[in-house]
C-alpha cells in the first residue's frame, strides 16, 4: 500500500532518474542488482448530462512502462433509459488507440481524441430470454483543464508488495470541463485530468563480488 507525504521537489528528482542498475553488497559477499524503472500515466475522466436527463461516464488514458510502446484507451458508459413503455439496459464499450489518437498537455491544460470508433454493447433479460445487442458510435471527447493543479507524492512498496522492490509516484490533478460528441450529439459535464509519474526500483539479478 503507497504511503502519502508531502511532496518536497521530488519531481525534479525523479526527471533525473534514468532507468539503471546498480549493484548493493549482501551479506555473503557477492552483489545484487536493483532495477530502477519509470512509467508515466495520464488519465481523464468525468460526467456529462445527456439530452435525455442521464448521466453518461467517459474515460480517456495513455500510459508507458519503462521504454516500451504507449497504451491509450477510451471507455464510454450510458446508463439505461426509461419511458412509459420501458426501459432500455445500459451499454458500455471501449476503443484501444494508437498514441497519435490521443493528446495530453504536459501541463494538463487538455486532453482530447476525436473521431473515436466505440462498440457499445449491453444485454437484458426479457420473456423470450437473454440477450444481447451492439451498436457503433462515433466519439469526440474533449477535456479541458479549468482550476489549480493539486500534486502529491507517494511512497512504498511496489511490485507484488515484496520488501525487495520499493515504489515512488508523483502525481498531478487537475479540474477539467468535458464535452462528450456522441454520433454528432455534444452534452457537457465536468471531470479530472491526472498524470502520474512513477519509479520502481526493485532486485533484478545477483553478481560476484
Amino acid at each position: 500500500m503507497l504511503r502519502r507525504v508531502l511532496p518536497v521537489g521530488i519531481a525534479a528528482a525523479l526527471a533525473l532518474v534514468p532507468s539503471v542498475a546498480a549493484a548493493a553488497p549482501q551479506e555473503d559477499g557477492g552483489s545484487s542488482t536493483r532495477q530502477a524503472t519509470q512509467s508515466l500515466s495520464y488519465y481523464a475522466y468525468g460526467d456529462v448530462a445527456l439530452p435525455d436527463g442521464r448521466s453518461a461516464q467517459v474515460s480517456l488514458g495513455q500510459s508507458r512502462y519503462a521504454k516500451g510502446e504507449w497504451y491509450s484507451q477510451l471507455s464510454l458508459y450510458l446508463p439505461s433509459q426509461c419511458t412509459p413503455s420501458g426501459c432500455t439496459s445500459s451499454s458500455s464499450g471501449y476503443a484501444q488507440l494508437d498514441a497519435d489518437d490521443v493528446t495530453f498537455d504536459r501541463n494538463l491544460g487538455r486532453a482530447v481524441a476525436e473521431d473515436v470508433q466505440v462498440t457499445l454493447g449491453s444485454s437484458s433479460w426479457g420473456p423470450g430470454g437473454y440477450t444481447s445487442t451492439q451498436r457503433e458510435v462515433t466519439v469526440d471527447v474533449v477535456f479541458t483543464g479549468t482550476g489549480r493543479t493539486s500534486r502529491g507524492t507517494d511512497h512504498g512498496e511496489c511490485g507484488e508488495g515484496g520488501p525487495d522492490c520499493k515504489g515512488v509516484r508523483v502525481t498531478a490533478e487537475r479540474p477539467a470541463d468535458l464535452v462528450l460528441t456522441v454520433d454528432g450529439e455534444p452534452s457537457t459535464g465536468t471531470g479530472v485530468i491526472t498524470r502520474t509519474f512513477g519509479v520502481d526500483i526493485g532486485a533484478g539479478g545477483t553478481g560476484e563480488g
